[in-house]
């Protein structure tokens, strides 16, 4: 079950800086924790959009979104099309 967590409480927990640990991700991913998190987000539902029969609703929860209208903006904005259209686009194609 998806739990949030903020970078200070990762970077609490790791015993550093929240800029240290930010620091590390652009050093080490070339991203900021937070799209890091987002492209991670991204990928997972992508791959469900594709891969299962799961409900869009199923899909935002389980990449921690509880809203789907939040999800779908969410993924509209990253993607340039609804979790609805990117199915029937990857799906057809």
């Amino acid at each position: 079950i998806y739990q949030p967590i903020t970078i200070s409480e990762v970077a609490s927990v790791l015993g550093i800086s929240d800029r240290y640990l930010y620091n590390l991700f652009i050093q080490y991913e070339g991203c900021s924790p937070k799209q890091y998190l987002t492209e991670l987000r991204l990928s997972h539902a992508r791959s469900l959009l594709i891969n299962s029969n799961y409900a869009i609703t199923e899909i935002a929860a389980s990449v921690g979104f509880y809203d789907v209208l939040t999800f779908s903006r969410f993924f509209s904005k990253n993607e340039g099309m609804s979790p609805t259209k990117y199915r029937q686009t990857m799906s057809s194609g």
